[in-house]
């Protein structure tokens, strides 16, 4: 997204100016074109973007708790990745939070609700071999969002949401996730099938298999990140490059 983006423009691609700035501020920190060590404000953005800074403050700070920025005074941030150590934390306890979820789905699914999630894990293979980012990305939300209703526990479900926005969008979003796509949604169906069976040594596997699949894939992200070292947020540029 190498083009400067108006307001009507975010507001066609997104339900919000919010969201419509996170999602662009996200593209450009994952595709390396806002590189770590980057200084942006929320006034630069702003002018970026052709949109007012309240808007971009919200995205900033999203951005900010998500650990990709990093805030060096009242409006300004530095562009940063995740450390390791912060991967690996958030992949070990959603580990043992999606272990947790999927088997108490496992144990509260009607035979109905076990033969929508299938179609739901076959919908998600099929917009992978399509290539279909978007469709796959609404299905995988529809996805988890069945497992945690199946689970039936809030405190589950807040946790892991605030977890899976720090790594799952993070690895959506990079250049890298392409190649793990399909087999990605493979294991999603894998973990449906053991839902309907029941099966909850077969979730347990299925769960660390995904969840070690997807530490891999940010743990790469996070590497490339590092060795890119940016400079100041400069009107339309950085370092030369066209944002």
């Amino acid at each position: 997204m190498n083009e400067v983006m108006n307001s009507s423009a975010l507001a066609k691609s997104s339900p919000s100016l919010v969201d419509g700035a996170y999602d662009w501020l996200l593209d450009e920190i994952t595709n390396f074109r806002l590189t770590v060590g980057v200084s942006l404000t929320e006034a630069k953005v702003a002018a970026k973007l052709g949109i007012s800074r309240t808007p971009i403050r919200e995205a900033l700070q999203r951005l900010e708790q998500q650990g990709l920025l990093r805030r060096t005074s009242a409006a300004r941030f530095t562009v940063t990745a995740p450390s390791a150590k912060e991967v690996n934390d958030s992949c070990d306890v959603l580990q043992v939070l999606d272990s947790l979820s999927y088997k108490r789905a496992a144990t509260n699914a009607s035979s109905e609700q076990a033969e929508k999630l299938i179609l739901l894990g076959e919908q998600m293979v099929a917009a992978s071999l399509e290539g279909s980012s978007e469709q796959w990305t609404t299905v995988d939300a529809q996805f988890h969002e069945m497992i945690q209703n199946l689970s039936d526990n809030e405190l589950i479900r807040s946790i892991s949401i605030q977890i899976r926005r720090r790594v799952h969008r993070f690895w959506l979003r990079s250049a890298s996730h392409h190649s793990r796509l399909n087999s990605c949604s493979e294991e999603h169906l894998e973990l449906a099938r053991a839902v309907q069976r029941r099966d909850l040594v077969a979730i347990e596997l299925a769960v660390n298999n995904h969840i070690n699949h997807m530490r891999k894939s940010v743990l790469d992200l996070v590497s490339q990140l590092e060795s890119f070292v940016g400079d100041e947020f400069v009107g339309s540029s950085i370092q030369g490059q066209k944002l």
